[in-house]
C-alpha cells in the first residue's frame, strides 16, 4: 500500500486478460518517481471489476490499470515516456500488485491520479451488503495495527487536524492538495511548502528554494548505479505541519541520530533541485512515529503521537480537530 501514488495497478496476465479484452477501455499509465518505474496498460472501468479486502469483507468500486507492459523510464515529460527513454521492458508482466491510496497526487505529469481511484475512498460494500449514499463518512486512518476505513468518533479521538485546500487545476472534485508545511535546514529560513507522507519509499526527499539549497552541506551515495546528493550526517532537518499559527505537529530530524525513530532510512534525505514552494517526501519512516488520518470527504489530514506526551521525537503537540 502506497500513500505516494493513486490508483490500483495489477498486471493484465494476472487478471486472466489478453489484448482483445482490453481494446475497449481506456488506455493509461502510471510512472513511480523515486524508481523511474513507469507503467502501461487499460482502466478497466469501476463497472466492471470489484476490488475485495478479504480479511474485513469491505470492497471498492474503482478503476483499475490492467498493466501489459513495464519499463524504467529515463526521461518522464508530461504524463508520457518517449520509446528511447524506455529500458528494462517486460511486456505482459505478471508480477505487479500495486495499490495506490494517496491524495494530492494530481498533476500534468500524473492526470490519471484522481480520487476515483482510491479504493480506501470509494467503499460501495460491507460485509456483502450496499453501502448507502451518507452511511459512511469518507476517510481512512492508518496507524499500528493497519488501515481503518471510515471515520468514526473513536477512531479519529486524540488527533490534531489541519484543513486541506483543493489541488489545483485538478478537473475532480474533492481532490484535496498536499499538506501545508514550513521547512528549514539548519540555520536557514522557513520555507513554505507540502509535504508527502510516503509509505512507498524508505528515504526522503528535499526541496527548498535557491538560497537554502546553496547553504546546504551535501555529500553523493550511490544507488542503483546513479550518484544522490544528500545531506551530510551533522544537517537537521525541521519540518512544522500544518498552516501557521495552527501547526499539528512538529518533525524534527538530526541526519546522524539513529535514536529518532521517525528518522528515514540510513538518515537519507535526497536533495533536488531548487524550487518554491518547498516540498519534503519523508518517506515510510514517518509512521512509526505518528497515526495518520485523512478526511476525503471534508477535507482534513491529521496527526496523533504514538508515544507519550514529552518523549516526541517527532514533537507534536494538538491545536484541536
Amino acid at each position: 500500500m502506497d500513500t505516494g501514488s493513486t490508483g490500483v495497478t495489477i498486471g493484465a496476465k494476472q487478471l486472466g486478460l489478453r489484448y482483445k479484452n482490453l481494446t475497449k477501455y481506456q488506455p493509461g499509465s502510471e510512472f513511480l518517481s523515486s524508481s523511474g518505474v513507469f507503467w502501461e496498460g487499460y482502466w478497466i472501468n469501476a463497472s466492471d471489476v470489484n476490488l475485495t479486502f478479504t480479511a474485513a469483507n469491505v470492497t471498492a468500486k474503482v478503476p483499475i490499470l490492467a498493466v501489459t507492459k513495464t519499463s524504467i523510464c529515463g526521461n518522464f515529460h508530461n504524463g508520457t515516456c518517449q520509446e528511447a527513454s524506455k529500458t528494462n521492458i517486460t511486456l505482459w508482466p505478471s508480477h505487479i500488485r500495486y495499490l495506490g491510496v494517496g491524495f494530492g497526487r494530481w498533476s500534468t505529469q500524473q492526470p490519471a491520479g484522481t480520487p476515483d481511484k482510491v479504493p480506501l475512498t470509494n467503499i460501495a460494500f460491507v460485509d456483502g451488503a450496499p453501502v448507502p449514499g451518507g452511511a459512511m463518512h469518507i476517510g481512512y486512518v492508518i496507524n499500528s495495527t493497519g488501515v481503518e476505513v471510515g471515520l468514526t468518533s473513536e477512531n479519529t479521538q486524540g488527533f490534531a487536524s489541519t484543513k486541506l485546500g483543493l489541488t489545483p487545476g485538478s478537473p475532480a472534485p474533492r481532490d484535496w492538495a498536499q499538506v501545508n508545511m514550513s521547512l528549514a535546514v539548519d540555520d536557514s529560513h522557513w520555507n513554505d511548502g507540502s509535504a508527502l507522507f510516503d509509505t512507498g519509499i524508505s528515504q526522503s526527499y528535499i526541496r527548498v528554494d535557491e538560497e537554502t539549497t546553496r547553504q546546504l552541506q551535501k555529500t553523493l551515495i550511490m544507488d542503483r548505479g546513479k550518484n544522490h546528493s544528500v545531506l551530510t550526517p551533522r544537517s537537521k532537518v525541521q519540518m512544522r505541519i500544518g498552516t501557521a499559527p495552527n501547526v499539528i505537529a512538529y518533525y524534527n530530524v538530526t541526519v546522524s541520530d539513529k535514536d529518532n525513530i521517525v528518522r528515514p532510512y540510513r538518515g537519507e534525505f535526497r536533495t533536488e533541485a531548487a524550487t518554491v514552494p518547498a516540498f519534503l517526501n519523508t518517506g515510510r519512516y514517518f509512521y512509526k512515529g505518528f497515526d495518520v488520518l485523512f478526511d476525503a470527504e471534508c477535507g482534513w489530514f491529521g496527526l496523533k503521537w504514538k508515544g507519550e506526551p514529552g518523549d516526541e521525537d517527532g514533537g507534536q503537540y494538538s491545536t484541536g480537530t
